[in-house]
């Protein structure tokens, strides 16, 4: 099917607009929303809730894997232009988990109510209270599984409109209900557990509503073709390894970490990552507008395009999350400061670390959507899983050999670094991905963005002005200019810079 690279690309930056600003606002929303949550439910509950929630969530490395398998299929035959295979996959998707998320609630509610007295230690007068919210955890997580078709089909169709609209309403929502429980007398943490429920059942009757009327494919029935469960069986399979390795490899650490230096140290790390998750929050956003483009792309048999693209994805989540990481960095102890009360020892190392660590994943996260593309992930996921888990023994080797905690995160920067070469390599046997022009027109270019752009804050940070809220201010500007300016004479293109005065034109002379 062929697609037409000019309007594809206009609405790339639209959707990209729109994920931006339903970033911005629902960020702010649970900014506030997390801090009321714990102030209104007290660390009690607040403490339980997360600890069986938790307990539920350990179920999301699968949730993960069939989202990602989802949005794959159904942007794959979007883009092949054949209508009724789209059909066959969306309806074998809701029949699959429709009966997986039955499975799932049987046995969760068999094995896992019992689970929470035995395992789990919460004060006796709150028992009751837990395994409530246990069951409401749980339909909770079986009724976003059954969601999954419908999410991942308006994600395919590119309707980052609906999708934002959806998102800042579900914050909304969220705000207005963490404030009404200031004025409910009830057991509160019973009644936030059943809010997330209902708030749950009714974001998937939208969407399903949505979908319905606005994609002919969602009309689904009960089917299952053998050969599409095939595809995605082995395609979850292989995913499902690379995402257990990374899921495993962030609790080992946390587990030697806590070996070796208590569990202060956790708190330490914890922080940071908390920063980390904040950061990437703004990669992921263009990289949902830019990711369905590589798949349709390459399904209509546009190889070129999506190379070009995930040329582009790399060049543009590179830039955005050093955009957000160069002020934070410079200025860790201030913003932790303003943010905690007390910040606790080594959370300014982690963190800074943390930046660097997310700068690097960010890049390295870049080959996935040409790679699942392709659909041949098994390589990859088994040699890039087990590099990462290399993680957890160099991490025991290097602490036992007396180094800081933070060589943890060193480490984990490095292979970072390691699996980006090697999923590259994977990509060039693939699609013939062109590993010289990437480093040379991607990777040098945007380090020497983050070198010379750190120059001038930099030298404001440490050489001319005490702390301050107005170095935080003078240090953000400054940043915020000179990363702006290394980006367009370094980074862009000749045609991205001719975009971005058009850009510029046309913006002011609509104000004039």
């Amino acid at each position: 099917m062929a697609l037409n690279t000019s309007d594809e690309n206009k609405r790339i930056v639209k959707n990209s607009t729109l994920l931006y600003f339903r970033m911005f606002v629902s960020l702010c929303i649970s900014l506030y929303t997390s801090r009321a949550v714990l102030d209104v439910l007290g660390a009690e509950n607040y403490g339980i809730y997360n600890i069986v929630a938790g307990f539920v969530s350990l179920l999301s490395i699968f949730t993960s894997t069939i989202t990602s398998a989802a949005q794959r299929f159904i942007t794959f035959e979007i883009g092949a232009g054949d209508k009724h295979r789209l059909q066959d996959t969306f309806s074998t998707f809701v029949v699959i988990l429709i009966g997986l998320g039955a499975v799932i609630f049987i046995l969760g509610e068999i094995l896992g109510g019992p689970a929470i007295p035995k395992y789990l230690v919460i004060p006796e007068a709150r028992m009751d209270a837990a395994v409530f919210v246990f069951h409401c955890a749980l339909l909770s997580f079986v009724i976003n599984l059954i969601s999954v078709p419908y999410s991942a089909d308006v994600l395919a169709h590119e309707r980052m409109d609906f999708y934002a609209v959806m998102s800042i309403c579900e914050s909304i929502v969220q705000l207005i209900f963490v404030i009404s429980l200031y004025y409910i007398s009830l057991d509160l943490l019973k009644v936030y557990a059943l809010f997330l429920v209902v708030k749950g059942l009714i974001v998937r009757i939208i969407y399903g509503l949505y979908c319905g009327k606005h994609f002919e494919e969602t009309k689904w029935r009960v089917v299952i073709k053998k050969q599409i469960v095939k595809d995605v069986f082995s395609y979850s399979l292989w995913v499902t390894i690379g995402a257990s390795s990374a899921i495993l490899k962030e609790q080992g650490v946390n587990v030697i970490v806590n070996r070796f230096f208590g569990v202060l140290m956790n708190t330490a790390r914890g922080i940071s990552m908390q920063v980390f998750g904040v950061v990437n929050q703004f990669a992921t956003s263009i990289g949902s507008a830019i990711i369905p483009q590589i798949t349709k792309s390459y399904a209509g048999g546009d190889v070129s395009r999506s190379i070009n693209l995930t040329f582009l994805l790399a060049k543009s989540q590179g830039l955005v999350v050093f955009f957000v990481s160069l002020p934070l960095l410079l200025e860790t102890e201030y913003v932790l400061g303003l943010w905690l009360k007390e910040v606790p020892e080594y959370a300014c190392v982690f963190t800074r670390w943390a930046l660097i660590l997310c700068l690097a994943r960010t890049l390295e996260n870049t080959h996935g959507p040409l790679f699942l593309a392709t659909g041949k992930v098994r390589n990859l996921q088994i040699v890039g899983g087990g590099l990462m888990l290399l993680n957890l023994p160099l991490s025991y080797i290097a602490l036992k050999m007396g180094f800081e905690a933070v060589s943890t995160m060193v480490i984990g920067v490095g292979l970072e670094l390691v699996v980006m070469f090697v999923a590259f390599l994977f990509l060039k046997q693939l699609v013939s991905f062109p590993i010289k022009d990437f480093y040379q027109h991607i990777i040098f270019p945007l380090f020497l963005v983050f070198v010379l752009s750190a120059i001038l804050p930099g030298i404001i940070r440490f050489f001319v002005m005490p702390e301050s809220f107005t170095r935080l201010i003078v240090v953000c500007l400054l940043s915020v200019l000179s990363t702006a300016f290394f980006s367009y004479t370094i980074s862009l293109n000749k045609r991205e810079k001719e975009i971005v005065v058009s850009f510029i034109k046309s913006k002011i002379s609509i104000k004039l």
